[in-house]
């Protein structure tokens, strides 16, 4: 019997080292985040925050393909400068610097959903 008190008093020793290790140092300003959003966050922040940022159109297929994804389109010529137009001006010109945002739609198969990815202008 007074084994089984030692083992019981252990325990609770353990149980309450551990819940001191998990207390935070800090009172949260927010209520935690459900791990629903989290995984949805996850799922779709390679779109915008790596997809998007390709260096071309191919590069961005390969990367969307690996994650399920299916490039469907994709606007990527932004960044054109012709050197004799030094202010910007000459707008008639397919070589001018674009104000257009680089954009790309994707879709996924699997879950029979799109998603339209928009990054900022070059200016």
């Amino acid at each position: 019997r007074g084994q089984t008190e030692g083992v019981k008093e252990s325990a609770n020793i353990l149980l309450h080292d551990s819940a001191d290790k998990n207390a935070l140092p800090f009172d949260p300003v927010c209520d935690p985040v459900p791990d629903s959003i989290l995984s949805s966050l996850l799922f779709y922040a390679p779109l915008a925050l790596d997809f998007i940022y390709a260096e071309c159109e191919v590069d961005m297929q390969l990367l969307a393909a690996q994650q399920g994804w299916r490039l469907v389109f994709a606007s990527l010529d932004q960044n054109h400068n012709h050197a004799a137009d030094a202010d910007g001006t000459d707008l008639e010109s397919d070589e001018h610097f674009s104000d257009k945002p680089a954009s790309a739609l994707f879709a996924h198969d699997e879950l029979k959903i799109a998603c339209l990815s928009v990054r900022g202008t070059a200016t």
